[in-house]
């Protein structure tokens, strides 16, 4: 009997420290994004939400509906009404281009950018389009952080 209950107790505890070892960060959750992408020039904003951006990972993306491809960008801004600016198309500190982040309808992965580097920990990010193939409004989920996931396309890496 005392063997049986040292048992469970030991179960007990093994199950705990698995569950307290799975890493766990509130803001790698989706949320849905309408861009409504009307002309050939100038890049539309996420009609839904701006996100606060809690690491240094890409932004990840799944597309769903809409044109067939659509350029993407992700903004940040130091809390959650400031000024956006385009943190995807130059490297933080640097000249450097990154390449444009054109997104396949049906696809997902991972969009490069360096909201958190710029922004620090008051970082918010803002996910906008632009026209690449047609107009129409694009639809999915995105997280401004991400997380690995097989499957997933490196959109602008």
């Amino acid at each position: 009997m005392k063997i049986k209950k040292v048992a469970v107790f030991a179960v007990a505890v093994m199950m705990t420290l698995s569950v307290l070892s799975i890493p766990v960060s509130a803001d790698n959750r989706d949320s849905s994004f309408s861009i409504a992408i009307t002309s050939t020039s100038g890049i539309t904003k996420n009609s839904i939400s701006v996100r606060k951006k809690d690491d240094t990972t890409s932004s990840y993306l799944k597309y769903n509906t809409g044109p067939y491809q659509f350029i993407a960008y992700v903004y940040g801004a130091s809390g959650s009404n400031g000024t956006y600016t385009d943190c995807t198309s130059i490297i933080n500190g640097t000249n450097k281009r990154r390449r444009a982040a054109i997104v396949t309808r049906g696809t997902k992965g991972y969009i490069r950018q360096d909201v958190r580097e710029k922004y620090g920990t008051s970082a918010w990010a803002s996910l906008r389009g632009k026209y690449y193939s047609e107009l129409g409004t694009a639809r999915g989920v995105w997280s401004p952080d991400s997380v690995p996931q097989s499957g997933c396309i490196e959109y602008n890496n």
